[in-house]
């Protein structure tokens, strides 16, 4: 099984139809990838299909979407329960 971190990237990469060159843990999913709310959108519904999550349970999620690592803790915590 994937860790989060290779988890986080596949969604990226998918939804973005590229490969994970240039994206890292401290990519900006914003301002980096330059990614629109559209795709951001996508990004979420992928996650909460993945994580059994939904965004208005966590409305604090597209905060934490800043930077691939900051979107990776947020989903370690959810699973941890926090």
């Amino acid at each position: 099984m994937e860790n989060i971190y290779d988890e986080v990237i596949t969604i990226i990469c998918k939804t973005l139809k590229t490969d994970k060159n240039g994206i890292d843990e401290n990519t900006n999913l914003f301002e980096d990838l330059e990614i629109d709310s559209l795709i951001i959108l996508e990004i979420v519904n992928q996650i909460e299909e993945k994580w059994g999550i939904k965004l208005t349970d966590y409305p604090q999620l597209l905060d934490e979407m800043e930077t691939v690592n900051s979107l990776v803790e947020f989903l370690k915590n959810i699973e941890k329960g926090e």
